[in-house]
């Protein structure tokens, strides 16, 4: 006699490029209010976000970011 199982879905952790995009949607709005004095200020505050809560080096939030951009 066997039983059938039935599969178990586990959720998916978010991947990195999820998290960067939300990090980069976030600080957009920031840059909507005004928060940051030009584009380069932007740049350096979304990858510095990006660095520090995903735990990545500056070439990869670099391209975190140009992905976002683009996708934005």
């Amino acid at each position: 006699m066997t039983q059938a199982t039935t599969p178990v879905a586990t959720p998916k952790a978010p991947s990195l490029k999820s998290r960067a995009t939300a990090i980069f949607a976030a600080k957009l709005v920031e840059r909507s209010q005004g928060l940051f004095a030009s584009n380069k200020e932007f740049r350096s505050a979304t990858l510095v976000a990006m660095e520090t809560e995903l735990s990545v080096s500056r070439a990869s939030a670099s391209t975190m970011y140009n992905t976002a951009k683009k996708e934005a």
